[in-house]
């Protein structure tokens, strides 16, 4: 598949009418350091940091760093469910759809002790 067929499923696929209006964001607690632009999902009762929020992913539609984890939390039953639930493999692409990605199959070894 092309950068630019990825794109268009990624991009298609997702429909911020499922996010959680409700979910609750909050102000930097010191978690984050100062200098970057974040804010604080509530996620299942735990307080997740999204850094720089505002960044633009996909920049035809318009959707930020934080828009994409709000779509995340709003579909995360259905898509741990159909995957067994545990990620399998993850696709990122830190600096937005049209850039590099690379595959990241193992969580990291920094994550937070809750998750396994």
């Amino acid at each position: 598949m092309s950068s630019a067929q990825a794109h268009e499923r990624v991009e298609r696929g997702i429909d911020l009418s499922k996010i959680d209006a409700g979910s609750r964001l909050s102000s930097h607690n010191g978690s984050v350091p100062s200098r970057v632009e974040h804010e604080l999902l509530t996620v299942a009762g735990r307080e997740v940091p999204i850094s720089n929020p505002g960044k633009v992913l996909f920049p035809q539609a318009g959707y930020t760093k934080l828009d994409v984890a709000r779509y995340y939390v709003a579909i995360a039953d259905g898509a741990l469910r159909a995957a067994g639930d545990r990620p399998n493999v993850l696709v990122r692409y830190p600096n937005g759809i049209d850039g590099q990605f690379f595959y990241q199959k193992r969580a990291p070894e920094s994550r937070p002790d809750w998750i396994v």
